[in-house]
């Protein structure tokens, strides 16, 4: 793929948008249904021929623990577990706060 960038300095545009979101992967498209959920258009914008992200890179996998869907099979997780797990692999160098923000988060968005 090849590409030509050019400043955008000289450049006028007519188009005005409430929301761009950068990156059509996972996060971006969440994002972007989460905004029309709330009434707001957005754009989208990805660099690549194919949004991928880098949920690609995990095989299109979002983990997650603590799920309605686990405990209908009978699966007992939690975020607890799931935060100590990253963590553990992490040799505990993640940010505590972060990991646990993700671990909590993690399953309300499976569920939405």
């Amino acid at each position: 793929m090849s590409a030509v960038v050019v400043a955008a300095a000289e450049e006028k545009f007519d188009t005005q948008v409430p929301l761009v979101i950068i990156g059509a992967g996972a996060a971006g498209l969440c994002a972007a249904l989460a905004a029309k959920e709330n009434g707001i258009d957005a754009v989208v914008v990805e660099r690549d021929d194919v949004p991928s992200g880098s949920t690609a890179l995990s095989a299109g996998l979002v983990p997650a623990a603590g799920t309605r869907f686990q405990r209908e099979k009978g699966i007992a997780d939690s975020p607890a577990v799931f935060a100590a797990d990253i963590q553990r692999k992490a040799k505990g160098e993640a940010d505590r706060a972060v990991v646990e923000a993700v671990a909590v988060g993690a399953p309300l968005l499976i569920e939405w």
